[in-house]
């Protein structure tokens, strides 16, 4: 049973719907190519639309709501909960970048405990050490005693 004001038979713009004139959700191609002319698929390419994208994929991911990102930056100072590096979105390696725990076998859109806001450099870094404690307390044995070397 088709929606009101809808036709099984052709798109509210009069296309013909065929396998071959529709998207996998029912929506009709060629309106597709006409919305694109008139502009109208360009709102994700502005601000808003940039944000609105990035906080909807986050709670998705994290279940983290905009409210609860902003107030975590706030409770940080603005920084970086590893090393303390103001965050700033103007500059690449400074975009705060949500830090979440992985769990084993877990499966790629379950929800994830986030345990802070890291700058690029820092989240990088726990994701080679694979969030390892035993793997990083030997990176720091490693630069203690090249360190002492250094300072001999």
């Amino acid at each position: 049973m088709p929606a009101k004001g809808q036709s099984t038979t052709h798109c509210n713009r009069g296309h013909l719907r065929i396998p071959e004139n529709t998207w996998p959700g029912g929506r009709c191609k060629e309106c597709s190519k006409v919305r694109r002319a008139e502009g109208r698929d360009t709102w994700r390419f502005t601000k808003a639309g940039r944000l609105s994208q990035k906080f909807v994929g986050m709670k998705c991911r994290y279940g983290l709501t905009q409210e609860q990102y902003t107030k975590m930056l706030e409770e940080q100072d603005g920084c970086c909960a590893c090393c303390s590096v103001k965050l700033d979105s103007s500059c690449k390696n400074l975009i705060p970048h949500v830090d979440h725990a992985h769990e084993e076998g877990e499966q790629k859109f379950s929800k994830k405990r986030v345990r802070g806001l890291l700058c690029g450099m820092c989240n990088r870094g726990l994701g080679q050490f694979k969030d390892s404690l035993q793997i990083m307390e030997k990176a720091v044995l490693y630069l203690k005693k090249f360190a002492e070397r250094a300072s001999s």
